[in-house]
């Protein structure tokens, strides 16, 4: 069995090779930290919920007051891509839902109490098959490769007590790069739990684009 899981997290990596992408001059598609909330694209964003009550759904983005604040009186509105071709229609694959890097993903932005978006939240999907969650903790990489390889400072943080290692390995990495302009932060996992089934394993990624203070 250990052996198989090698095998599999070995044909992932080879499967990963695309990078995270946006365009130049954004940060996500066309969203943009500090941009103000009456800015945001009508089209081609769908299913806004709130990232913390999912059973609250918004209309627009103008629902984001809908959702709870955080301590710091952020509230989060997580969203999926829309089809180009069909703006308002959930854009559709062989693997439901949206996708960055070839990962399926949750998304969502921070939007302040000024009505700006403060920043970007990027996860994998830990609901996903499990072809792609083998891959999850890929991501990070693809970071790297998309926001530029250097200036990253990175912590490999403890083995706790009952976390055990997925085929030999075992990665618990926190990373974070400032820019003139941004903060970035991932955070990605690679482990088990002891008494957990082998299929129930641990592999994240999770990204935070946050404007620099």
């Amino acid at each position: 069995m250990r052996l198989t899981m090698i095998a599999l997290l070995t044909v992932a990596a080879a499967a990963c090779a695309a990078p995270v992408r946006a365009d130049d001059g954004k940060d996500i598609r066309d969203l943009v930290i500090g941009m103000k909330v009456a800015d945001l694209p009508q089209t081609g964003y769908v299913e806004l919920v709130c990232a913390a009550a999912p059973d609250t759904q918004l209309d627009d983005w103008n629902g984001y007051a809908k959702c709870p604040a955080n301590a710091a009186g952020q509230r989060e509105v997580r969203f999926q891509f829309g089809d180009s071709d069909n703006p308002q229609t959930l854009l559709m694959d062989h693997d439901q839902g949206t996708k960055i890097g070839g990962h399926p993903v949750l998304i969502s932005i921070l939007v302040s109490k000024f009505e700006t978006v403060d920043g970007i939240i990027i996860e994998t999907d830990p609901k996903v098959r499990l072809f792609l969650k083998k891959k999850a903790f890929l991501m990070g990489l693809q970071i790297r490769e998309r926001y530029g390889v250097d200036g990253w400072t990175c912590i490999n943080q403890p083995k706790a007590d009952g976390e055990e290692p997925v085929g030999g390995q075992m990665i618990k990495e926190r990373c974070e790069k400032q820019t003139p302009t941004r903060h970035y932060v991932y955070d990605r996992q690679l482990l088990q739990r002891s008494g957990q089934a082998l299929k129930d394993f641990i592999s994240m990624t999770r990204l935070s684009i946050l404007a620099k203070e």
